[in-house]
């Protein structure tokens, strides 16, 4: 636990050695009467400080994880009367300043609940709390004495409501979200009656919306986005001001619900919103991004695929956006390729199914292929139909195209993309089949990975970096003994030195049966040997090594979890790369005219940076 005495702009530890010793703390609060009186919940249990955090003792008898707190502030600012929440427990008082504590559950349907919240003043109290066992509102005005329904008039009662907040200092003023639609409702005399505050349709709303809305015209009731219920809060201290999140978007209202506007992107364009306008980020992104281009033929065009809302452009160099998928039937854009004797000619492999190949996803495939455009990303066309398409490249000295469907195999075309071949030999390892990623050295060597093959948790087959030296002909497998005596399980993405095709890398996280397997791989030989490189980390999640274009003994590797590091010594040593905020990472692409980077996230976005000088 760290506290700030800047506004956040310097920070330090609050808590050296804690009671809840690595435990997560996921409720915080202070009492706003008397700041020295604090409380902090875990998954387990719930603790109290009367020192302003120096010293901690665990409140006895509360258990369950823990949703909320509330001081009551018509109670003796030094032997306050609070009140806690667990998910298992139910309410929880203490008549002693936390000191002691007793359940009041008496009129609730069970001990459990899904939310609590409470608000008082000098002379009232109101607390609050969502069932888990019918998901209706309830409320005591005796201070957990007894609990009535607050499912007042104006309330939908076959939804299933999930979070109800108060601001500390109204009791009277309470809001309630559900897990079926965004409808948010407001009650200003606890829970007696209530208005539905939030209508979100783009012609006719009250609500301010964003670039998923009309890229997609879902309306924020269908879609990805989904129910404000991911986040779902209100100021402390001013019942006017609610926030809420779902899966891609983030609301915000400041006059209790009378307006809404979003909070994750800037409108970039002239006129009103509409399809095909530009949109700024503003740090808000929960995007998955699995690559990130500049076009060859104009330093201004930037493009964006990503593994969950297809495709964007960009023509003043990432300032602004413009979501582009239209035409393509497969909602996932892994990689593009460029015709580079044709400008504005991209081929793109595209998948039904989405981030590839992530835990949760390499068990599964559906439907993919290849998709084109001759207008610079603006509009797509199928060239091929198959399996997931997850990588793809075009061959500079024959202008051969080549793209991976995941479990299936490599394809080529010879004529920009109107007939496909299966190129495949030798590319399987016993059962797996899960090609995943190819590229091709400058000296015209192919190099492909099989990456894991799960089967009901378990990994019975090993992947491995295949290599073709005749135009994907034939394949050879070249890292089968790169783990020492066997293959790697779960290989995740490779890279070639830039001008040794026998220097490559490949990135790796543990499989279940071989916990030891996750890191760098490195072989200098062309695969003969490999040696698994010296780690900053114990048990990293190697998403991707990255070889620095124009400064090969310059290597990163990306994470599943841990961020992003680099070594300036060819994989001898390793540092970490500071200043992102995204703890999983992909990709990263160097923009050298620009004097950039630009790093891919599993839902985090994009980032820039400088160039390390």
């Amino acid at each position: 636990m760290r506290v700030s005495k800047d506004k956040g702009i310097t920070w330090n530890n609050l808590v050296p050695s804690p009671l809840w010793g690595a435990s997560g703390i996921i409720a915080i609060y202070i009492d706003r009467g008397n700041p020295n009186l604090m409380f902090v919940g875990t998954a387990k249990n719930a603790y109290r400080s009367t020192n302003g955090g120096a010293d901690w003792n665990t409140c006895d008898t509360i258990s369950g994880s823990v949703l909320g707190f509330h001081a009551d502030q018509s109670s003796p600012s030094g032997n306050r009367v609070c009140f806690a929440a667990t998910s298992s427990g139910g309410v929880y008082r203490s008549d002693d300043n936390g000191s002691t504590w007793t359940q009041k559950n008496s009129g609730l349907p069970a001990a459990g609940v899904l939310s609590f919240a409470g608000g008082s003043t000098s002379n009232s109290i109101c607390i609050y709390c969502v069932s888990s066992s019918n998901n209706d509102v309830y409320k005591s005005t005796d201070k957990g004495g007894n609990w009535t329904s607050a499912m007042g008039t104006g309330l939908d009662n076959s939804y299933e409501y999930i979070r109800v907040v108060a601001a500390d200092n109204n009791p009277d003023v309470i809001y309630i979200n559900n897990k079926k639609n965004v409808e948010i409702y407001r009650s200003s005399d606890k829970g007696g009656n209530w208005k539905e505050i939030l209508f979100s349709s783009i012609k006719k709303g009250n609500a301010v919306l964003g670039w998923l809305e009309y890229a997609w015209s879902w309306g924020l009731y269908i879609g990805w986005g989904g129910p404000l219920v991911l986040g779902f809060n209100i100021d402390p201290a001013d019942s006017n001001r609610v926030m809420g999140t779902n899966n891609g978007e983030t609301m915000l209202t400041t006059d209790g619900g009378t307006t809404w506007k979003q909070l994750y992107t800037k409108y970039a364009d002239t006129g009103a919103p509409a399809k095909e306008k530009k949109w700024s980020s503003i740090g808000m992104e929960v995007t998955t991004t699995w690559n990130y281009y500049i076009d060859p033929s104009g330093k201004n065009r930037h493009y964006i695929a990503y593994t969950d809302t297809g495709f964007a452009r960009s023509e003043d160099e990432g300032k602004s956006w413009i979501y582009s998928r239209e035409g393509s039937p497969w909602g996932n854009f892994y990689e593009i390729a460029f015709d580079a004797d044709k400008p504005g000619t991209i081929y793109a492999a595209a998948a039904g199914q989405h981030d590839i190949p992530h835990w949760m996803q390499i068990s599964k495939s559906g439907a993919g292929g290849v998709v084109k455009s001759t207008d610079y990303g603006a509009t797509w066309t199928p060239v091929y139909k198959g399996a997931s398409a997850t990588s793809i490249i075009r061959d500079p000295s024959d202008k051969a195209l080549y793209v991976v469907c995941y479990g299936d195999g490599v394809y080529k075309s010879t004529d920009s993309g109107k007939s496909w071949i299966r190129k495949s030999a030798g590319l399987e390892v016993n059962n797996n089949k899960h090609v995943y990623s190819i590229k091709q050295h400058k000296d015209g060597t192919l190099f492909c990975l099989i990456t894991a093959n799960k089967v009901s948790g378990k990994f019975p087959d090993g992947g491995g970096l295949f290599r073709s030296n005749d135009k994907g002909e034939t394949w050879t497998n070249i890292s089968a003994k790169a783990a020492g005596d066997g293959p790697l399980y779960y290989p995740m993405e490779f890279d070639i030195h830039p001008t040794d095709s026998k220097c490559l890398y490949i990135g790796a996280r543990n499989a279940t049966g071989w916990e030891a397997q996750g890191g760098v791989y490195k072989t200098a030989d062309g695969g003969n040997s490999w040696t698994k490189l010296p780690m900053p980390i114990k048990n990293p999640g190697v998403f991707a090594p990255i070889v620095e274009p124009q400064n090969p003994s310059t290597v990163y590797f990306t994470t599943e979890d841990a961020g992003i590091y680099v070594s300036n010594d060819s994989g001898s040593s390793w540092s970490e790369v500071t200043g992102i905020p995204a703890k999983t990472s992909h990709r990263i692409t160097f923009d050298y005219k620009g004097k950039a980077m630009y790093v891919t996230t599993f839902g985090g976005g994009v980032w820039k940076r400088s160039l390390p000088k």
